[in-house]
């Protein structure tokens, strides 16, 4: 019968990890982690980039005192 004492089975060769295959894991987990680190950053950063060019045409839209001008012709001629 195949397996150890307490039926569970062996442990074949290829469930063994070697040394160098079990640092390879480690460095790619590594490798994994700051990438999707990195891709969340910079997503992070186009969308404030997106917000605060957002606010600055929004604010940009009309020229300075344009509105102030329209709000007082209008309140004069009534």
């Amino acid at each position: 019968m195949e397996g150890s004492q307490s039926g569970l089975p062996k442990e074949t060769e290829r469930d063994v990890k070697s040394p160098e295959q079990h640092q390879k894991e480690i460095a790619m987990n590594a490798f994994v982690s700051t990438l999707y680190r990195d891709l969340t950053c910079a997503a992070a950063a186009l969308l404030i980039s997106v917000i605060v060019g957002a606010s600055f045409v929004q604010s940009t839209a009309t020229a300075p005192g344009v509105l102030a001008t329209v709000a007082t012709v209008s309140s004069a001629s009534a």
